[in-house]
């Protein structure tokens, strides 16, 4: 899947349909990220809101550990980009209509 801003000839991606159109929302917790996603989707129906918290590594050899401050041993680091399982993304993305906006919460 290719990802692709401000480019003249985009590329279509591996299964040769054009690149997708995906508006991502970043913010703090209770910045209102989910409700400007709802929102939008209200106003344009054609929209799929992707909750990227849906995506985290849930077995602690696939994603980053941190030390755990409260007992021994490690806990999984759900803070930097390394904890979301990408390829599970990647696989939602693709499965969703071609003709829909992807809407990203991160």
């Amino acid at each position: 899947m290719r990802l692709q801003l401000g480019t003249k000839h985009p590329r279509p991606d591996r299964r040769g349909h054009p690149p997708r159109n995906l508006l991502a929302l970043a913010g703090g917790a209770g910045s209102g990220k989910t409700t400007l996603a709802e929102t939008f989707a209200a106003a344009r129906p054609s929209t799929a809101i992707l909750h990227l918290d849906r995506f985290f590594h849930t077995r602690s050899d696939r994603a980053p550990t941190v030390p755990n401050l409260i007992a021994t041993g490690r806990v999984i680091d759900f803070s930097g980009p390394r904890s979301i399982d990408w390829d599970r993304v990647h696989l939602s993305i693709e499965a969703t209509p071609d003709d829909q906006l992807l809407l990203g919460r991160v």
